[in-house]
């Protein structure tokens, strides 16, 4: 069960290591913005990732992003670690360490069950419920067939020292394969109205609204957000994208860049770069 909104209210600030300009790290800060958690972000350049204290205090992988709890601790025995589970929301007693986790998925599987909940379930879905499995599912999909290719192209085309045709030609292709996939899965949901919007879905009124799970937007819309945009603005730079061609993934694009949450992961971005750092 997630803390009520009393506790939740005082909960100490969570730490984001992350890159303000690479979209793992993005899409986790938006899901704290989603679930109003308290935060402070801490930009890891990425020549320091594979630092000594980095690699050694927060992520053995030397990766980003990574996340510290504060408000979850670890009690350490003679042994071993146990984490306190049986006061989500509230210091362990006794306890000394503050919660680490890395990989992005991870983080936000973390997030949505700790601090996402009944009653509500603002971003996520009972747990044992088909919706639940079907977020984990798009979660696991955008971890393992979304990010990792968008991350390819956008290297190949901004960052490799010599220009690589061939590659290019892979992550294009993949990228639209994935796109294609995500317009499919858009097209099979239902439209609704806004959630709140007493108007009737027969009659003319607010535009209607498609998302991947559940018939509202989620975790798993929330993940795939801004590596999808960036791609798109890759592959329109390339001449790539025809405007239309993936209608259903516009039209969820458009309702999900409207978000305050991806609002302010993009001033977060544009801060970032006015400074020209990472």
């Amino acid at each position: 069960m997630s803390p009520n909104p009393i506790l939740k209210s005082q909960l100490k600030p969570l730490t984001l290591y992350g890159s303000p300009t690479w979209g793992n790290s993005l899409k986790v800060a938006m899901i704290l913005h989603e679930l109003s958690l308290p935060y402070t972000a801490i930009p890891i350049p990425f020549d320091r990732i594979k630092s000594p204290d980095y690699v050694a205090n927060i992520n053995p992988n030397g990766r980003i992003p990574a996340l510290v709890d504060p408000n979850n601790t670890t009690i350490t025995d003679s042994d071993h670690d146990v984490v306190d589970d049986d006061h989500k929301g509230k210091p362990a007693a006794g306890s000394d360490r503050p919660f680490v986790i890395w990989e992005s998925g991870a983080i936000i599987s973390y997030l949505v069950s700790r601090y996402d909940g009944e009653p509500s379930y603002a971003i996520s879905f009972p747990p044992g419920g088909n919706n639940h499995h079907l977020a984990q599912q798009f979660l696991h999909f955008q971890t393992s067939g979304q990010g990792p290719y968008y991350g390819q192209l956008i290297w190949f085309l901004n960052f490799h020292e010599e220009e690589v045709p061939s590659a290019v030609e892979r992550y294009v292709n993949e990228v639209r394969r994935v796109t294609g996939v995500l317009e499919e899965c858009l097209g099979r949901q239902p439209e609704l109205l806004p959630r709140g919007d007493p108007s009737s879905s027969a009659l003319p009124g607010p535009k209607k609204e498609k998302w991947l799970v559940g018939g509202k937007m989620s975790y798993a819309d929330l993940a795939f957000v801004v590596w999808q945009v960036r791609a798109v603005e890759e592959l329109r730079k390339l001449g790539r994208w025809t405007e239309g061609e993936f209608s259903e993934v516009e039209r969820w694009l458009g309702s999900m860049v409207a978000r305050e949450s991806y609002r302010r992961c993009v001033k977060w971005t544009e801060e970032a770069n006015a400074k020209g750092g990472e």
